[in-house]
């Protein structure tokens, strides 16, 4: 109870439990364990989990509809989902909501990474009467799918919400089979898991944050031209002089036995090349970074439409000035 993430303490307890005779307390723990430690490191341990549950299940300590599919292997799950949400399809087909709705939420329980199942559920509810179970799986369904992947069928479940947010309004237009929304690779996550990850995908976060890196590339290497523009203008007003009416010492201005930070001209010439390569770089280094700062703002906007929290975001952008140069400074907030 102190760390609830540890998920190797819910196995602990469901081992311990089954060896003091609890087998209540000990499914309990296991499912739980089951159900939440997906990380590649528990693989041994959910196989020990599994191996249990079905050597309590073969002793008839326990139930196999308390197990919620369990004690079955991923492959064994992700089958089992597969024949239940084509059972769900056969009845909704045929008008038998009732049925279809229990076929959907079983298969959902089996595989909770699909939120798609809880869409499913909730139209089923609604068209068989069950309109409080529909209004709870139509908003589990809203705050948990993706809005890129489920745009269509979150903006129909929230239509639906908002008309009766307590009972569902009647007259929705009946459920048609969809297939696409369940994809049945092997994956597991929790629902918390997948809430967490709320605010639609990466690819707008991960744009800006490379347009992003260029553009701070870009406004460094303006920078570093404008720094090294001053480091020639420095040696140039040192070789100045009042003793000639150029300004500078008389000498072989074709610079042919004299060192290249010794040769006015060639100093003007990089002075003048360093220069634009800072105007450049600051000019394209900037627009990039506002590229980039203006995708991660829409990505975080989407991601708290969708109830996610943001880890950071953008509270302000603009130019530094700097030595001899000029910068970029940006302002995040945690």
């Amino acid at each position: 109870y102190l760390v609830p993430g540890k998920h190797g303490f819910a196995l602990k307890v469901g081992f311990a439990a089954y060896e003091a005779g609890n087998c209540d307390k000990s499914v309990q723990y296991l499912v739980h364990f089951l159900t939440y430690a997906t990380e590649d490191k528990y693989d041994d341990d959910r196989k020990d989990a599994r191996k249990l549950l079905n050597e309590m299940l073969k002793k008839g300590c326990v139930e196999e509809s308390a197990l919620g599919g369990m004690h079955l292997s991923d492959e064994q799950r992700v089958e089992r989902a597969r024949e239940l949400y084509e059972a769900g399809e056969e009845h909704a087909a045929a008008g038998r909501w009732s049925e279809a709705t229990v076929a959907y939420e079983q298969a959902y329980q089996l595989v909770p990474s699909k939120v798609g199942f809880a869409h499913k559920v909730g139209l089923a509810a609604k068209e068989a009467g069950e309109c409080d179970k529909a209004h709870q799986y139509l908003v589990h369904f809203v705050d948990y799918a993706d809005p890129g992947k489920y745009e269509e069928q979150r903006s129909e479940a929230t239509t639906m919400i908002r008309d009766d947010p307590g009972r569902l309004a009647s007259g929705i237009e009946r459920l048609e089979p969809f297939a696409e929304l369940v994809t049945f690779e092997i994956t597991e996550r929790s629902r918390d898991e997948g809430k967490s990850k709320g605010g639609g995908g990466k690819g707008l976060l991960i744009g800006g944050a490379v347009l992003a890196g260029l553009g701070l590339g870009g406004v460094g290497v303006g920078v570093a031209g404008f720094v090294l523009a001053g480091r020639s203008q420095g040696q140039l007003d040192a070789l100045a002089t009042t003793a000639t009416a150029s300004g500078y010492p008389e000498g072989d201005y074709a610079c042919r036995d004299v060192a290249a930070d010794q040769c006015p001209p060639t100093l003007e010439d990089q002075i003048a090349k360093r220069q634009l390569m800072g105007l450049v770089g600051v000019a394209a280094g900037g627009a990039l970074l506002l590229g980039g700062a203006a995708l991660i703002t829409v990505h975080v906007l989407r991601s708290r439409k969708s109830g996610a929290t943001a880890e950071a975001h953008l509270q302000g952008l603009g130019p530094m000035l700097v030595r001899d140069g000029a910068g970029a400074t940006a302002t995040l907030a945690f």
